[in-house]
């Protein structure tokens, strides 16, 4: 999927913000969640961006 995305687009990685976009869920049903977890800002500074191609 990386590759198609870097042949058709912009492919972000997301691992470096893994805690700021996951949330927690029971692993089986009627079990307790883990406990929280601090959420974790997510800094999008200096991140890829794609111009809209003009349409000739």
């Amino acid at each position: 999927m990386r590759e198609w995305a870097e042949a058709n687009g912009v492919f972000v990685s997301l691992d470096d913000h893994h805690n700021a976009i996951t949330f927690l869920e029971p692993s089986r049903p009627g079990y307790p969640l883990d406990p929280g977890r601090s959420a974790a800002e997510l800094d999008l500074q200096g991140r890829t961006t794609v111009q809209p191609q003009s349409k000739s």
